[in-house]
C-alpha cells in the first residue's frame, strides 16, 4: 500500500515523489525505463554533451587561426558515445541517490491501472498488484514519427537513435526544424555530415522570436547546413548509398 503512487521518473515525476516523501507520505515511484526520463537519458543531457564535444572539435579545427597547429584530427564515435553515456549514468545515479535518501521506494516495471485505487506492475520478476491512495501520472512524451516516415531504427530514426550513432553519417536529413532537430543537425554538421533540414512552417524554430531565428540561420549557414522552410518531406525510397527523399518546397521539388 502506498499513500502516493507516481508513474514516471522523469523531471516531473521524481521531484513530485521526493516532495511527497518529504511531507511524510509513503511514496512508490514506478518507472519502466531509466530514472530521469527522456530528457536526461535520450534528449537534453546527451544532446548537450555531444554538442560540447562538437564544439571542442570545431575549436581544434580552427586552432590554426590562433597559431596553434593541430594535425590528423580524428573522432572515435564509440569512445565519444561511451563518454556521453558516462555523463548520463552519473546523473541517473544521482536521481537514484536522491530518491533513496528521501525515502522514495522505486520499482522498475510497467504500470497499468486495475482500478481507481490499484495498479498492476509488470517487471523482471513477474507481476504484482499494489494499492494506493493518490496517483500522479507523469509518463512524459516520446518521439513521434510521420505516416510516410515510420521509425525503423535503421534508416528512419528518432532523436534517441540519432544521439546513439556510432558512425558519423555522410549525409543527414532532419525533418523538423525545432529545437531537437536543430540540435542534432548542428552536432552532425560540426562532425562533418552534410545536413539538410526540412521544416513545414514558415521559419525554423516555430514560435521563437524571428530575430533569434535569423541569428540561428546565419550560424547554420556558416556550418554548411541547408534548410528549407514552408517545405514538406513526402516520401522516401532506398538508394545504393542511402535514401532518396521526395520533398516539396516553395521553389518546387527538392
Amino acid at each position: 500500500m502506498a499513500d502516493v503512487l507516481v508513474i514516471g521518473a522523469g523531471p516531473g515525476g521524481y521531484p513530485a515523489a521526493i516532495r511527497g516523501a518529504q511531507l511524510g507520505k509513503k511514496v512508490l515511484l514506478v518507472e519502466r525505463d531509466r530514472l530521469g526520463g527522456e530528457c536526461l537519458n535520450y534528449g537534453c543531457i546527451p544532446s548537450k554533451s555531444l554538442i560540447h564535444a562538437a564544439n571542442v572539435l570545431d575549436s581544434a579545427r580552427r586552432a590554426e587561426e590562433f597559431g596553434i597547429e593541430i594535425s590528423d584530427i580524428h573522432v572515435d564515435m564509440k569512445k565519444l558515445q561511451a563518454w556521453k553515456e558516462g555523463v548520463v549514468t552519473r546523473l541517473t545515479s544521482g536521481v537514484a541517490t536522491l530518491c533513496k535518501g528521501n525515502g522514495v521506494e522505486v520499482l522498475h516495471g510497467e504500470a497499468a491501472f486495475a482500478s481507481p485505487s490499484e495498479i498492476r506492475v509488470k517487471h523482471a520478476e513477474g507481476e504484482e498488484s499494489i494499492s494506493f491512495g493518490a496517483a500522479i501520472i507523469a509518463t512524459g512524451g516520446r518521439p513521434t514519427d510521420l505516416p510516410a516516415f515510420r521509425f525503423d531504427r535503421k534508416r528512419i530514426i528518432s532523436t534517441k537513435e540519432a544521439l546513439e550513432l556510432e558512425e558519423i553519417p555522410k549525409r543527414l536529413l532532419v525533418i523538423g526544424g525545432g529545437v531537437s532537430g536543430l540540435e542534432i543537425g548542428t552536432f552532425y554538421a560540426k562532425m562533418g555530415s552534410q545536413v539538410t533540414v526540412v521544416e513545414l512552417m514558415d521559419q525554423l524554430l516555430p514560435g521563437i522570436d524571428p530575430e533569434v531565428v535569423r541569428v540561428v540561420g546565419r550560424i547554420l549557414r556558416k556550418l554548411g547546413v541547408a534548410f528549407h522552410t514552408t517545405s514538406q518531406a513526402k516520401s522516401w525510397k532506398e538508394a545504393s548509398d542511402g535514401l532518396i527523399v521526395d520533398a516539396e518546397t516553395p521553389d518546387g521539388p527538392l
